[in-house]
């Protein structure tokens, strides 16, 4: 018995059936080495999301930005949409401002946003990225009332494109305060020293502004000063007074 030794070729069973050799004209009988196949290509646009501050207050507003990125082709991708439901407690603001820079293309189906103020979901319909357009953007601003984190990633979001990865934004009121305590009552009225937050070090940047603080006074010696939330971002901080 005697065995004859077998190539791999680029037809798979009945000739006939492999149309991709037939459009693409390559003989079935082809090395594999030597065949030239078109590749399959994913040009499905992708879609990321983010919030602008990703920390607020309760009450406060972030902006949500929707980005959608095109392949590297860069040709005209219509049609795709997007279905974004908020997580528990996180709604859309009072006055939505819905923006971005994606529009409509000419001879698409209506490009439609939709935000509605305390609802709980955003939802984009029709959208398109023209020839040679790299991205755009839908923007929608968001509030909470609750303190948190909220978490936005795929599991919320219904959409024809590649999906994002998670996006979090974290609700949390202002936890600064500031009090000072001297030994005894001032001489006057005009017997005053500052207290202030300085990055870093105790000369660094001052990070604090009294044009945003609330201060109360017990008895002429003794006061608390309550920092606004959105006016101090700290990473180190060290308190003096002088």
């Amino acid at each position: 018995m005697s065995f004859r030794p077998v190539r791999k070729i680029a037809g798979i069973g009945n000739v006939f059936k492999a149309e991709i050799l037939f459009v693409s004209r390559t003989n079935p009988w082809t090395p594999v080495r030597l065949a030239d196949l078109p590749q399959i290509v994913d040009v499905t646009p992708q879609l990321d999301k983010a919030f602008t501050p990703a920390l607020i207050g309760p009450g406060g507003t972030s902006t949500v930005t929707l980005t959608v990125t095109n392949t590297d082709d860069v040709k005209a991708k219509s049609d795709w949409s997007i279905t974004d439901t908020l997580p528990a407690g996180l709604v859309v603001a009072g006055t939505p401002n819905i923006g971005g820079t994606c529009v409509q293309a000419a001879g698409t189906a209506p490009f439609v946003k939709t935000a509605v103020a305390g609802g709980n979901s955003i939802s984009v319909t029709g959208g398109d990225l023209t020839a040679g357009m790299e991205s755009c953007t839908i923007t929608v601003d968001v509030t909470s009332d609750t303190e948190g984190t909220y978490v936005n990633g795929p599991g919320n979001i219904v959409t024809n494109l590649n999906p994002p990865a998670d996006a979090t934004l974290i609700v949390r009121a202002p936890r600064i305060t500031l009090s000072k305590a001297l030994d005894a009552p001032r001489l006057s009225d005009a017997d005053q020293f500052t207290m202030e937050i300085r990055s870093g070090s105790a000369t660094g940047q001052v990070v604090s502004n009294p044009a945003n603080s609330t201060t109360t006074s017990n008895e002429g010696n003794n006061d608390t000063t309550s920092l606004d939330k959105d006016i101090i971002t700290i990473v180190h901080a060290e308190f003096e007074v002088e």
